[in-house]
This record gives C-alpha cells, sequence and structure tokens, in this order.
C-alpha cells in the first residue's frame, strides 16, 4: 500500500466513512482521505507521522490479516463536529488455530474532507 499523489478533497461525511473503512482493516478505501501529515499515535505501539508512513505500516498490517481470520464482534460509531470515534471488538484466529479478542477505540480527526490525526487505544480482552 503507497501513497499514489495528494489525498483526494472531499467532505467531512466522506472521511468519517474513511474512518469506518480504517478501524475496519478497508486501508485502500481509507488511504485516499488521509492528509498528507496526517498523525497516528499509538498508544503502546508509538506515533507514526505522514500519510506514506501510515499507509506502510497498514500494508504491514493488511499482509499479517491474509492468514487471519477475522470476526468483527461489536461496532459503533460515534459522529462530532470535527470527528469521529470507532469503537470495535474484534476476534481474531490465526492459521493454526490460536486466537485473540482485542477492544479498540480510534479516535480520528477530520478538517477539510480529510483525516488529519488518529488516535489508537487497544486492550487485548481474552
Amino acid at each position: 500500500m503507497t501513497s499514489t499523489g495528494p489525498a483526494a478533497t472531499g467532505s467531512d461525511a466522506d472521511a468519517v466513512e474513511a474512518a469506518l473503512a480504517f478501524s475496519g482493516h478497508r486501508f485502500d478505501d481509507a488511504a485516499p482521505f488521509l492528509h498528507a501529515d496526517v498523525l497516528w499515535v499509538g498508544y503502546g505501539s508509538g506515533d507514526l507521522g505522514g500519510r506514506d508512513a501510515v499507509l506502510s505500516a497498514c500494508a504491514e498490517t493488511a499482509q499479517h490479516l491474509l492468514t487471519t481470520t477475522t470476526e468483527l464482534q461489536h461496532h459503533r460509531a460515534v459522529v462530532g463536529a470535527d470527528g469521529v470515534a470507532v469503537d470495535t471488538v474484534t476476534r481474531y484466529t490465526g492459521e493454526d488455530g490460536e486466537g485473540s479478542t482485542i477492544a479498540s477505540c480510534d479516535l480520528y480527526v477530520v478538517a477539510d474532507g480529510l483525516i488529519t490525526e488518529i488516535r489508537s487505544y487497544t486492550v487485548e480482552l481474552a
């Protein structure tokens, strides 16, 4: 997954849909709506700055998910004036049958139709 030029300019509603896609691991759908200078703060895993760095991390995640079954158990979005919060609980099961359940909350700041900041909180439930 790589950046192929400037991010799309769209409405804030488009960026909200992109946030939902990002939290659902549909990174290609979200990519055009990431600001060139997007900041992704991953509490416990570090920060990434810039669209290319974020997309590189997404590509690694997408590669890993090719051999993982994901089951979305809970999904809720709350939309505000300048952003969206997406709360999920997902069960991940590897090819070996081992699995874990992860709760996450991603907070997205949206400006001028683009995601400018993502703050991700995750915790393993089981």
